[in-house]
């Protein structure tokens, strides 16, 4: 009686302490392949299965966020490709239905949002690359000096024409950069179409650069709203905007600094913000000479 006792509270306890967490955590399992992340088990003790529980949790909290997250990029990009077609669309069948004129400002207007959905496309091409490691860049030394002359020689003519100011202030005798000439230069465009936006008639924006220990540090600096202080990590999220109210009037499809986050990490290189608000802001790259970050 005693050995058959034994037996019964042995079961009993391994029926708790092991089988029940075990099951638990199959069933939880199997709702999370089929698709519902909302699973939590229960953490009954400190020892493997308990550590097993808390993992088990923590992956299907990640899970949920990334998943939240797809979904609702997937409806920013479905609303960003939308405005533009939609606008296309209203146009084109005003036309044609004699409704308006064909005139040079119809046409400029639908040419507009034409380029807008090309650079929309453009971005999430580049994302999707950068996601898969696909995107390959062609590195070669070139002149940091140099790097900053051609952005401002690209913008000069678009800041005059906003009422703006573009200074140039680098320390003389710039190292080398190694890097994608190409896709550095999208990085620049990406903030400088920013920068632009941002700021206002009379304002300045300020290209510099300085040289570090094995690196240089780039910024492009603004004189416009600035960004609050709870939206200086988010700024490089994707489809992200201090604006949550989306104003179109301002372009940019939202992707801008997120895709130059990834092409300056690939490049081993950091990039960050700085703000103050009404202050303007600052969006600072640091890069390596010698193609690799062990300085960064």
């Amino acid at each position: 009686l005693t050995a058959i006792a034994i037996a019964l509270v042995f079961g009993i306890l391994f029926s708790r302490f092991i089988t029940r967490p075990l099951r638990e955590l199959t069933l939880a399992a199997r709702e999370v392949s089929n698709g519902n992340m909302d699973q939590q088990v229960t953490v009954r003790s400190e020892d493997e299965l308990g550590e097993l529980a808390r993992v088990f949790n923590e992956m299907t909290s990640r899970l949920k966020q990334a998943m939240d997250s797809r979904r609702q990029m997937t409806a920013d990009i479905a609303h960003e490709l939308r405005t533009p077609i939609s606008i296309i669309l209203g146009h084109a069948e005003g036309i044609h239905d004699k409704v308006l004129e064909p005139s040079a400002e119809t046409i400029e207007i639908i040419r507009e949002e034409a380029i807008r959905l090309e650079h929309l496309v453009d971005d999430l091409r580049t994302l999707a690359l950068t996601d898969s490691g696909e995107l390959k860049l062609v590195y070669g030394h070139f002149p940091s000096a140099k790097l900053l002359t051609d952005v401002q020689y690209l913008f000069q003519f678009h800041a005059n024409t906003k009422g703006i100011t573009l200074q140039l202030d680098m320390e003389p005798e710039l190292p080398d950069v190694w890097l994608d000439t190409h896709r550095m230069m999208q990085v620049f465009s990406n903030l400088m179409d920013n920068a632009i936006r941002s700021t206002p008639p009379g304002g300045t924006i300020r290209l510099s650069a300085c040289h570090g220990k094995g690196t240089v540090l780039f910024g492009v600096h603004d004189t416009g709203s600035g960004i609050p202080k709870t939206d200086l990590e988010r700024v490089f999220d994707r489809l992200y905007r201090t604006d949550q109210a989306r104003i179109r009037d301002k372009g940019g499809s939202g992707l801008g600094l997120s895709i130059a986050k990834s092409i300056v990490e690939q490049h081993g290189g950091t990039i960050w913000a700085e703000s103050e608000e009404g202050q303007g802001s600052s969006i600072l790259i640091r890069l390596p000479v010698d193609g690799n970050n062990s300085h960064l």
